[in-house]
């Protein structure tokens, strides 16, 4: 494994009033009521979506069951509030995800057809952005910024080990994103809704490529 494994989330790097942790296991329950809180904000508001009720369990037992293979970072304000998360999974042998089981996708196939030269696959999801909190505080920081940022970090630790492909479920607002940012995000199947959103099975490669452009930001959270 690329990153250690933390009981405790541990400070990467500091932005002026805005702070990157590593995630820890214990801080692991509120990383994923934060994205699950963000989700049902957004995806309401875009596509009037409304969980069930055991969809937040759901989303804190998979991240619990998954911490092992995992790493997860999330910015945080100088009050301890989560701003923006996001998380990678290292796909092994037991290992099946949304866009395998959801969109019946065979990873392995696809990476056949492209005639990619692949190492490791990874799986990229709880991407989320308090937008509400960033205006809060009267920033100039955009979630686009953030999410930028963000990738830097995670697409690091990913390309430890050259030519690893990253897998994902991605709506549509978060598809032009990324192709915004340069990140070679292909769409690999059918649209289908998820979370009521619009939503493609992707995979993203050309990640070293991609670092090469890009570097961490320095961000500052005005209070």
């Amino acid at each position: 494994m690329y990153f250690e494994k933390l009981f405790k989330s541990k400070l990467v790097s500091s932005y002026k009033q805005l702070n990157l942790f590593q995630i820890g296991e214990e801080d692991l329950t509120n990383f994923s009521d934060f994205v699950f809180k963000m989700y049902s904000y957004h995806y309401y508001k875009k596509y009037s979506w409304i969980p069930m009720d055991n969809e937040q369990n759901d989303m804190r037992n998979q991240d619990i069951k998954q911490f092992e293979n995992s790493i997860y970072f999330g910015f945080k304000n100088l009050e301890n509030i989560l701003i923006g998360t996001i998380k990678a999974t290292l796909k092994t042998g037991r290992t099946l995800f949304a866009v395998e089981y959801e969109f019946n996708i065979n990873v392995f196939e696809v990476i056949k057809e492209k005639q990619l030269e692949v190492n490791q696959i990874w799986h990229l999801g709880r991407l989320a952005v308090n937008s509400k909190k960033l205006k809060e505080h009267d920033s100039s920081l955009t979630s686009k910024r953030l999410i930028h940022n963000l990738l830097v970090q995670i697409f690091g630790v990913i390309n430890k080990q050259p030519n690893s492909l990253i897998i994902a479920e991605s709506d549509v607002l978060i598809y032009h994103i990324f192709r915004d940012l340069g990140v070679n995000m292909q769409i690999i199947g059918e649209c289908q809704e998820c979370l009521g959103s619009p939503t493609y099975p992707v995979i993203i490669t050309d990640v070293e490529n991609w670092l090469t452009r890009n570097k961490i930001e320095e961000l500052e959270l005005v209070s």
